[in-house]
């Protein structure tokens, strides 16, 4: 029977996400079948976030990385420090437990995990450290988030328009263009929101289009300190239309496009990671090597346009109701906005990654982690 039988972290309360300036606080719980010598013990929190990826190979690959550490405080909650004594204590037999509490500074940038070991990470660890061994830690993810506030950002009720129209030439013969429009009423939204798009398409070519689609997608762009850079694109969401014929047409009219939990714009407070969302139409023409390509960026925000919901909030109360007013949130996290519902917290729409690092082959705890971010549920 193995000495240590369960080494753990406990948030209390539990909870999804936190925000700069909270406490973030819980226990590491040492279960022990046998009394254990070890110099100490130590809860560590860390925040930092981090860039990596290489290039080409062989004798040309290239690697590139930065990171950023936004805090890492170590506190010794039994014995002493590595660098205090080499001494041994003995915990003995039993279960022990030591509680522990942590305030995020503030200025913090919300949490994301991307492609080619990218991230803005934070997690809180318990460590058993045994001189000369392996030291057995446990590591406990937790998500903090920072809001975006649609209602200060000045361009979120603007609409945006976008429209090109190209030839088709084939050999020395032209047709006439493929043109393309496309429009949304506003550029700022919170996921659980739907986009409402609208497009004109109108094929004058003598070929068909295959399809005409509309797509969400997030632009990552990753950042070291020395300049160079490298772009990830993810696909979140997509709608499509079929064929139109020569001569043809095509009109969107209102189709919606949710938004699934997802992190904010920009990524403000990290200079290594960037964030930008858009609403792409592309017109794909058979048997020509372009599509017609119409981008649209928007912002994503945590905190929902107050106008919007409000206008939201009276289209579906019964004729005669009165207003339903939603209480001021006073649970993570304080808001303060009386007229707007709480958030739902949701796992990141991309699921979990790995957030194994090279030393923790010793690691308890489940290191597959997702995000949690805002999300409305306003129907």
């Amino acid at each position: 029977m193995p000495k240590l039988e369960r080494l753990e972290i406990v948030l209390e309360p539990h909870q999804m996400v936190y925000l700069a300036g909270q406490c973030v606080q819980g226990k590491l719980v040492i279960v022990l079948n046998a009394s254990m010598k070890m110099r100490g013990v130590r809860i560590r929190f860390r925040g930092r976030a981090h860039v990596y990826w290489e290039e080409g190979s062989g004798d040309s690959k290239r690697v590139y990385s930065a990171s950023e550490e936004y805090f890492e405080q170590t506190v010794v909650v039994f014995g002493r420090a590595p660098q205090e004594t080499n001494d041994t204590l003995v915990l003995p037999a039993g279960q022990h437990i030591f509680p522990f509490n942590f305030t995020l500074p503030h200025g913090l940038p919300s949490s994301f995990e991307g492609k080619y070991e990218c991230y803005v990470r934070y997690w809180v660890e318990g460590i058993i450290d045994k001189p000369w061994k392996f030291d057995p830690r446990v590591k406990m993810p937790f998500t903090v988030l920072t809001f975006l506030d649609l209602n200060q950002e000045p361009d979120a009720l603007s609409s945006a328009q976008a429209q090109d129209s190209k030839t088709v030439c084939c050999c020395c013969c032209e047709s006439g263009p493929v043109t393309c429009v496309f429009r949304i009423d506003r550029i700022g939204y919170v996921p659980g929101e739907s986009i409402v798009c609208n497009a004109e398409i109108t094929n004058n070519c003598n070929r068909v289009i295959w399809s005409s689609k509309v797509k969400l997608y997030m632009e990552i762009t990753y950042r070291t300190h020395g300049g160079s850079k490298r772009r990830e694109i993810k696909e979140i969401a997509k709608l499509e239309k079929g064929q139109i014929p020569e001569g043809g047409s095509e009109i969107w009219s209102g189709e919606r496009i949710l938004i699934p939990p997802l992190p904010p714009s920009f990524l403000r407070g990290c200079s290594i990671i960037t964030i930008d969302y858009y609403l792409m139409l592309k017109v794909d023409v058979a048997d020509t090597p372009f599509d017609l390509e119409l981008p649209l960026k928007i912002i994503i925000g945590t905190i929902p346009i107050q106008s919007v919901f409000q206008q939201y909030n009276r289209s579906v109360q019964p004729v005669g109701a009165p207003v339903q007013e939603f209480p001021p949130i006073t649970t993570q996290p304080g808001l303060g906005m009386p007229t707007l519902p709480p958030p739902t917290y949701q796992e990141s729409v991309f699921g979990k990654s790995s957030i194994r690092d090279n030393d923790d082959e010793h690691t308890y705890g489940d290191l597959n982690y997702a995000p949690a971010y805002t999300y409305y549920n306003w129907t």
